[in-house]
């Protein structure tokens, strides 16, 4: 069997899937970040990934896993002046665990085939026929898997929880509708509360519990100091960093999404690999996550340390989001293990593109206006600053002291730019 690689998405390659009819993506071990204008394409990315990952169940296969492949809605929607056309088959190249692979489905009426899959089959199946040895210990390290719509913390599941109260589980089940982690919180919370009521699992709390306070605490984003489980309550509270204990009901919309893929990432972790890791599985475990808008719902303050938490609780783990906030695309370094990229549509080409962005260590506004074309203040208020430059710049002194002088009096100092032209004209006419 071919070594797990440290890193699972490397390659993908879209033909005819929803809007992309054409798109080539390169990832790295890290953090791939994608950022661009609404209606970019990135959630449409995130959907096609997951898509991929699911190609992993083809193989391993059992009764907490089902393989989906392509359906009928992910045809690319095609017309001409006089209507619709036929649509074209679609075509998703890819290389995953260190093979290459595709998903392909021919017509609405078909299904995905299955032999392009052959080499992911075969990953897949020789994960699951050689996890235990003779001795029925767990020798393999399973990959884990997890994917978050903007819904999540809003989606209201109709799971049974039976199988979530089970004491004993079979690794697999950190595999139960992984890639549909939306609306989970209550049956995970409800999984802590009942192993500790019946003082089991202990090595599975201890994982999860711990993973929560790397990833949200003092070393992470500084939010929470201590999770408390109180079976006799049937509640689980977060101790917050100013004392505060909330229960999950009481998060706010931000924390409980945070705190919702925290937990789901780390029980499935746990589930996959406390067999083989014990209680240090979440900082052992490899594989991929995808989260749509991963800023959702934070502040600023959280934006800009959401991933360094994430990192911390999950090391080995390769990170693909989407993003809007300019304070998490500062936080990436373009580096062998990190990227930025860029969709956008070309209007006159009617496509999508990628590029690569270097963002690390910009402010907002920087990015604002270079990534993210927008103009972060009035547009009045930047004509007259690019104004006043201008004049410095050639050398009209006398008619940007009163530019200065006029912006000055209505904005005070509200505007550091204004600091910076005075400066600048202090300097320059004190030398003449």
């Amino acid at each position: 069997m071919p070594k797990l690689l440290q890193y699972l998405m490397e390659k993908l390659q879209l033909n005819n899937f929803r809007c992309f009819t054409e798109l080539e993506i390169s990832f790295r071990k890290n953090v791939n970040l994608f950022i661009g204008d609404n209606s970019s394409g990135k959630s449409t990315l995130i959907a096609a990934l997951t898509k991929v990952l699911n190609s992993f169940f083809i193989g391993f296969s059992d009764e907490n896993t089902v393989f989906t492949g392509l359906s009928k809605n992910d045809f690319s929607i095609r017309e001409n002046n006089n209507g619709l056309t036929n649509e074209r088959p679609i075509v998703v190249n890819f290389s995953f665990q260190g093979v290459n692979a595709t998903l392909e489905l021919r017509s609405k009426k078909s299904r995905t085939l299955q032999t392009p899959l052959i080499p992911i089959y075969g990953i897949g199946q020789a994960m699951y026929q050689n996890m235990f040895n003779e001795d029925e210990k767990q020798v393999l390290s399973l990959p884990v898997f997890g994917s978050f719509s903007t819904k999540d913390i809003h989606t209201t599941r109709k799971t049974s929880p039976k199988k979530f109260r089970a004491y004993a589980q079979k690794p697999s089940f950190g595999y139960y509708e992984c890639l549909q982690g939306d609306g989970f919180l209550s049956y995970w919370t409800k999984r802590l509360l009942v192993l500790r009521e019946g003082n089991r699992g202990q090595t599975e709390i201890i994982g999860v519990v711990r993973a929560l306070v790397d990833a949200l605490g003092p070393e992470g984003c500084n939010i929470l100091v201590d999770i408390s489980i109180r079976p006799n309550q049937g509640e689980v509270y977060f101790i917050f960093t100013d004392g505060r204990e909330i229960n999950t009901d009481g998060l706010s919309d931000g924390y409980r999404r945070l705190v919702n893929i925290i937990m789901d990432i780390a029980f499935r972790c746990m589930l996959l690999n406390q067999g083989i890791h014990g209680e240090r599985a979440c900082k052992l475990t490899r594989g991929t996550v995808l989260i749509d808008e991963i800023d959702l719902h934070l502040h600023p303050s959280l934006q800009a340390l959401v991933i360094k938490g994430f990192q911390n609780a999950f090391p080995l783990v390769q990170l693909i989001a989407t993003t809007h906030a300019p304070l998490i695309m500062s936080g990436i370094p373009d580096d062998a293990n990190n990227i930025i990229h860029k969709l956008s549509f070309d209007q006159q080409e009617r496509n999508y593109s990628v590029k690569e962005m270097d963002l690390y260590g910009m402010d907002a506004s920087t990015i604002m206006e270079i990534a993210q074309r927008t103009i972060p203040r009035d547009k009045t208020v930047d004509k007259n600053l690019k104004a006043l430059f201008e004049l410095i710049e050639d050398e009209h002194y006398d008619k940007a002291k009163e530019q200065l002088h006029k912006m000055q009096e209505e904005f005070g100092d509200n505007l550091p730019d204004l600091a910076r032209a005075n400066s600048m004209l202090d300097f320059l006419t004190d030398n003449e």
